[in-house]
């Protein structure tokens, strides 16, 4: 592997890392208004609609940026150029149509999926992200088409412009929703002005997708002329359309079975805690609002250094990488330990100031908890020292 090819590796590494980094810290500062504005009931139902999309997410897209940049960069490597492009257009059609199934499943079957996790009103945000997984689907297809070409540059952009639409359209929608629903419904509350703050809260996920979505579209009509360019030089045999589906699908089906397994985790929990603290005793605002709690103000607190310390140390998995493909393992095991021991002076710190400050963080940051303050403050006391493991646990799983 060329010192250039190296620097490169690195320089690309480091940008998706850095805008990673930025939309990261964008998502932890516009949560904290949006929780406010949504209130306990509203933070559980934002939680809960999120934890079912991201489930038709893992199905239906979320290994297209990664599967079409891998089968990409070994066609374009060998100078087929046809070929990566009969490739992307199949998995546009089959982001087309996982996108599509996914889109009418959660909007058709939005009431029943309320009605099964004991959530009034989670129809509104589910429905509101239905066509978000649509346009996901394409987003990634066209993320995964430029970071084969080794370019990650629209990526990172796009990412940080995704997030500052997703954070002002967020807060933005559901004040504005939460208002309007109250006025609706005479200034009660309950879970009407909740669910619709909560589902304003999601129209920010489709807003910031679709405007990066666009700025694809362009990108792409603006490269029309190095397309041709790439294509007039290649002469090659065209790969059969069947042959590059199988391809595919043998790429996404293990990324989607090892997140499908990840991510249900979190959606079961959300399924099986309601109706076991309505067997206790409780009511349906009670569990929400516990739920809320534990997937916005915990979770928020604790995943903001895991982000960061992941983000931080993935800029050198492009060397490692190098090293590896060298046979470099001398270096390799030094790189390695470097970025654990950066990540560990980031994740070992960060859990025992959360541990430490937990009651007056939660306070400063969450003045609307009301009576679940304690609860919140508690979460956080004891949970934090899951900083470390979730950080130890992302770096060794990229590396690995």
């Amino acid at each position: 592997m060329s010192a250039q090819l190296k620097k490169s590796l690195v320089v690309q590494g480091s940008i998706l890392a850095i805008a990673g980094l930025i939309t990261k810290v964008i998502g932890f500062i516009y949560r904290i208004p949006m929780a406010n504005i949504l209130g306990n009931v509203g933070n559980g139902l934002y939680s809960v609609a999120f934890g079912i999309y991201n489930i038709a997410l893992t199905l239906s897209s979320y290994s297209m940026p990664l599967a079409v940049s891998k089968l990409m960069s070994a066609r374009l490597a060998k100078g087929q150029y046809k070929n990566a492009y009969r490739l992307f257009r199949c998995a546009l059609i089959f982001a087309i149509i996982t996108g599509s199934i996914a889109c009418c499943v959660l909007f058709f079957g939005a009431e029943f999926l309320a009605a099964a996790y004991k959530k009034q009103g989670l129809e509104y945000p589910l429905r509101v992200l239905a066509p978000t997984v649509f346009v996901v689907a394409l987003l990634g297809t066209c993320r995964g088409f430029f970071q084969g070409h080794r370019n990650m540059v629209p990526t990172a952009v796009s990412q940080v412009i995704e997030q500052i639409v997703n954070a002002v359209v967020s807060v933005v929608a559901a004040s504005a929703f939460a208002k309007i629903a109250m006025t609706r419904v005479g200034g009660a509350e309950g879970n009407i002005p909740a669910a619709a703050a909560a589902a304003g809260g999601t129209l920010g996920t489709f807003a910031g997708a679709f405007t990066a979505l666009l700025m694809f579209v362009v990108i792409s009509l603006r490269r029309q002329k190095a397309r041709k360019i790439e294509l007039s030089g290649d002469d090659l045999a065209d790969e059969d359309y069947a042959l590059i589906t199988r391809a595919i699908l043998l790429t996404v089906f293990p990324v989607i079975l090892s997140q499908t397994i990840y991510q249900i985790g979190y959606t079961l929990d959300d399924y099986i805690f309601p109706n076991l603290m309505m067997a206790k005793g409780f009511t349906e605002d009670d569990a929400t609002c516990m739920q809320g709690v534990f997937n916005t103000q915990y979770n928020q607190m604790v995943n903001l250094p895991v982000a960061i310390a992941t983000a931080m140390a993935s800029a050198t998995l492009p060397s490692i990488v190098a090293s590896f493909a060298k046979g470099e393992m001398d270096h390799l095991k030094e790189k390695i330990s470097s970025v654990l021991k950066l990540n560990m002076l980031i994740a070992i710190p960060a859990a025992a100031g959360l541990t430490a400050l937990a009651e007056p963080v939660m306070g400063v940051l969450f003045p609307r908890l009301g009576e679940y303050m304690s609860m919140a403050v508690m979460l956080l006391r004891t949970g934090s020292i899951a900083v470390v493991f979730y950080a130890l646990s992302t770096l060794t799983t990229s590396i690995l």
